[in-house]
């Protein structure tokens, strides 16, 4: 199979981005008590500890560089069609709490919400949604599991860089 030269130039971009740097001393957060107060459709701020996330956090000039939308555990999904379309992309424990989210080189996928235990985490909430919002909002994010992600964004921050 011939692979072309722009792939394999952005395969090892890509890879040279999401490089995680050691984490450095104690979490700003308590992930137990996070996964305590979470609720299905609160939004996880990340302050990502990769070159790609300082790139974002410099061109945003946020401390936020990646979100994720939390879903829930699979035990506590009732809706039959949303847990099925889940199920086939995360096989660990129906208990374990997960998060919907976009990474870079991975695509759209589901991810353990202790994945980021370690991290520099902030917890936002929507307000006002119905239960029948939150469902919607949940199904369109299931909806792109396995979507690829799209590279074209990383070299439209590089170019917001180097003008």
């Amino acid at each position: 199979m011939k692979v072309w030269p722009f792939t394999h130039i952005k395969n090892r971009l890509v890879n040279w981005l999401v490089k995680d740097a050691p984490v450095s001393g104690i979490p700003a957060c308590d992930i137990d008590r996070i996964i305590y107060e979470i609720q299905p459709c609160d939004i996880i701020l990340v302050e990502g500890r990769n070159r790609i996330s300082e790139i974002i956090k410099l061109t945003t000039r946020s401390t936020w560089s990646h979100a994720a939308i939390y879903i829930g555990p699979l035990e506590n999904i009732r809706n039959k069609t949303l847990r099925a379309q889940i199920e086939p992309f995360f096989d660990g424990s129906d208990h374990e709490p997960l998060l919907i989210e976009g990474l870079i080189g991975k695509g759209v996928v589901i991810t353990p919400l202790s994945e980021y235990k370690k991290d520099h985490i902030r917890l936002c909430r929507p307000v006002g949604m119905s239960k029948n919002d939150m469902q919607r909002v949940m199904t369109y994010c299931a909806d792109h599991l396995g979507s690829v992600y799209d590279v074209r964004h990383v070299f439209d921050l590089l170019r917001l860089l180097f003008p």
